[in-house]
């Protein structure tokens, strides 16, 4: 029997749990949504399935705007949508957010979308056991070379 981390105290730091991610998916789900906004209401979006704060800033202006009746989203959109919440805005520009988004939208695959959607969704599962002490080194290896992510 083991015994798993969290019943003895080791919790992994935000830093560890960093390592499971894709982070070109989340690039092109962001993108993706940016183009086609009402995805959001077909899929389920958390804001643990992001582990940046730029990436959760990103999500929540692109949820406000598309319940505001936007139908695509562009860099600037998000700019001015941001200019009404200062401190997230001044994130959003401090982690060059603006270049970000600009550069996902150019670069992401709609016909993609989906798979980038079920690996965003896997690291955000393998984070969540993670954190609660399950050991998930069957499904990944910080730092192992692999054939895949």
């Amino acid at each position: 029997m083991s015994i798993s981390n969290e019943i003895l105290g080791i919790v992994p730091t935000d830093s560890e749990l960093k390592e499971y991610q894709s982070l070109s998916a989340i690039s092109e789900v962001l993108g993706c949504l940016m183009l086609s906004p009402n995805l959001i209401t077909q899929y389920s979006f958390e804001q643990e399935d992001f582990t940046e704060t730029l990436h959760k800033i990103i999500l929540a202006s692109i949820s406000g705007m598309q319940k505001a009746g936007y139908n695509v989203i562009s860099a600037l959109d998000i700019d001015d949508w941001l200019s009404a919440y200062p401190t997230h805005h001044k994130i959003f520009e401090n982690h060059r957010g603006f270049e970000y988004v600009e550069s996902a939208v150019k670069t992401c695959s709609k016909e993609n979308f989906i798979a980038n959607y079920n690996m965003v969704k896997k690291w955000s599962l393998l984070r969540a056991l993670k954190k609660n002490g399950v050991d998930v080194s069957e499904f990944f290896v910080p730092n192992a070379i692999s054939g895949g992510n």
